[in-house]
């Protein structure tokens, strides 16, 4: 499987040289999903004010107060993957720079990079950090939509507790290029 892997790497490595690229770059390549991104890695904390608490009670079934904290915590998918992976990254360069060259090599790195950070995202976590599941207030949200959906035959997704993969809009966006 290792070795499937390795060549799929290499043909879309060859796809994507450019010439005198010397680095590269992996980010989110869509900038609204980068924002929503951006929260993600950080996390956040927000206040509920009118309109918010007036939503949420509504989309939740349960009361929520004007005032009142909301968090989200830091799923720093990210960072997580590069404290995981970034040794491997430099081991496939230098590893590939000599059959492949600069160019084939970085190409070759990002395509891992790429993946790397998508399966994070897809598995929650690295083999080294898994991140907390969705809030309770999440998954009643979640469990109320999907009652609008029954109907409809589209599939169950809101069920998941898995943060970070809904829509698969932000694994999708997840792209390198040669610089």
């Amino acid at each position: 499987m290792l070795e499937e892997l390795e060549k799929r790497i290499q043909k879309i490595a060859e796809r994507y040289q450019t010439k005198n690229a010397t680095a590269v770059r992996v980010g989110v390549g869509d900038a609204e999903v980068a924002e929503y991104a951006s929260s993600v890695e950080h996390g956040w904390i927000k206040t509920a004010t009118p309109e918010l608490a007036e939503y949420l009670s509504a989309a939740s079934g349960r009361e929520i107060k004007v005032g009142t904290k909301l968090t989200c915590p830091p799923r720093p998918f990210f960072r997580a993957t590069f404290a995981a992976e970034h040794k491997k990254w430099q081991d496939l360069f230098s590893k590939s720079v000599v059959a492949l060259g600069v160019e084939g090599a970085l190409s070759k790195t990002g395509v891992a990079m790429q993946l790397d950070i998508q399966n994070t995202i897809a598995d929650g976590g690295t083999s080294k950090t898994k991140f907390e599941p969705r809030h309770k207030l999440t998954m009643q949200i979640y469990a109320r939509e999907a009652q609008s959906h029954k109907r409809d035959g589209s599939p169950a997704k809101y069920a998941t507790t898995q943060p970070l993969y809904l829509t698969g809009t932000l694994l999708e966006s997840i792209q390198y290029e040669l610089i």
